[in-house]
């Protein structure tokens, strides 16, 4: 006979059902101390339970050795009552829970059992019956997902291009990615990727843009994505777009020397240059928002407009709340302004707002080592110094500052 799936709530409610299941009545001290046993080996996992492999003992019916057996949480009662295994999982498919698992014996006994609990227990709690949880649910969607972009890309192949189609895998993947977005995991990140590059191809950068999104969020801290999404759009000849991205791009990773290169390529054609400086200041008219200042100060430092970088810096350390690490990246752009004008008491000041939020940040306390060394007391160069060696081991302007206090 097919095995009965039972799903509990908690451990306690399945050993309580076991309990009243098996009829388990023992009194005396030893025997209800080995019975508890048994329950704590039953709830220990699969192949702990005493019970895991009852017909393995009484296979042929050979069970005379057993039969001295009295006390029902024995292998010879449980046997008799039409029980081949019981046991316990913590999932079922992707069911989580705490299952119960019995596999009876195809004669009087089992038949009677097994009558007993589809009559008794719940039905929305047996076996596939249980309602799937929505975190089940969407890992099997992202399965089916998986499924349908191989064969669209095989489509593809074919010559044929099924925009339909596309569409409905994007609003499924879209769908996993609002309830459970770190089910994206692995290479399924790149899901993203190969929808965006099919939106492109079909001219929708809206949805290719979305897609290069997502798959941003999902792998923070990497540039993958900002390379592609500004390489989309320097293609189409979107320069402000495409130096928004590589400039975010560079925010995770200054060195990336792919993303570099590209907005080079921008920087040094004059008309996409003018096109970029044009789309940044309306880009924070209408998204005043404090990241768009920053990036747009960027963009203004890497065409030498300093003066023009400090009033977006200051903008945006302004309307970014304290902790807001867009605010000290906005103070740290200041501060390295002002130190290369040489106008040490602002830079000091910008520096001391962002490390009276973030007194650990490297770049903040590389500034004011940078600025003691110029204008400061051995006292104060030494603190800083070594807090900065704290920060950044590998530091070789903190280690030279702490050198130069202790030859002073």
């Amino acid at each position: 006979m097919a095995n009965l799936w039972l799903w509990f709530p908690n451990a306690q409610e399945r050993r309580e059902y076991v309990i009243e299941l098996l009829d388990l009545e023992s009194t005396e001290k030893e025997a209800l101390a080995e019975q508890e046993q048994c329950l704590a080996d039953l709830d220990a996992g699969k192949t702990r339970s005493p019970w895991f492999c009852v017909e393995g003992d009484f296979y042929m019916n050979m069970t005379e050795k057993y039969q001295w057996q009295q006390h029902p949480f024995q292998e010879y009662p449980v046997w008799e009552k039409g029980f081949r295994r019981i046991y316990t999982q913590k999932s079922y498919y992707f069911w989580l829970g705490h299952w119960l698992v019995l596999k009876l014996r195809d004669n009087m006994a089992g038949r009677l059992v097994r009558k007993k609990v589809e009559e008794t227990f719940p039905l929305e709690r047996i076996g596939t019956k249980v309602p799937l949880p929505r975190k089940a649910e969407m890992f099997l969607l992202l399965r089916e997902v998986r499924g349908y972009l191989n064969s669209y890309a095989h489509w593809l192949e074919q010559g044929e291009q099924k925009p339909d189609f596309l569409r409905y895998i994007y609003k499924l993947a879209e769908e996993i990615f609002q309830s459970y977005p770190h089910l994206f995991s692995g290479d399924d990140v790149y899901i993203w990727e190969d929808m965006a590059r099919y939106w492109e191809a079909l001219g929708d950068l809206n949805k290719a843009t979305r897609c290069l999104l997502n798959q941003a969020q999902l792998q923070p801290g990497k540039t993958e994505a900002w390379l592609n999404l500004g390489a989309m759009y320097y293609e189409s000849g979107m320069y402000g777009p495409a130096a928004v991205a590589y400039l975010q791009g560079l925010r995770f990773d200054p060195d990336d020397r792919y993303i570099k290169d590209n907005l080079n390529n921008i920087l040094g054609d004059r008309f996409a240059t003018v096109q970029a400086l044009k789309y940044f200041d309306e880009y924070v008219e209408d998204y005043p928002e404090p990241l768009n200042f920053l990036l747009a100060g960027d963009m203004l430092c890497r065409v030498r407009k300093y003066d023009a970088a400090m009033k977006r810096y200051r903008k945006g350390a302004k309307v970014a709340p304290a902790a807001n690490r867009a605010r000290l990246r906005c103070l740290t752009g200041l501060g390295e302004i002002y130190l290369a004008k040489r106008d040490y008491a602002q830079a000091r000041s910008a520096v001391d707002q962002a490390l009276a939020v973030w007194p650990d940040d490297e770049l903040a306390l590389e500034l004011m080592v940078k600025l003691l060394q110029i204008k400061g007391t051995y006292a104060q160069l030494k603190k800083y110094a070594r807090k900065l060696v704290r920060a950044q081991p590998n530091s070789v302007l903190g280690h030279r500052a702490l050198a130069r206090c202790l030859l002073a």
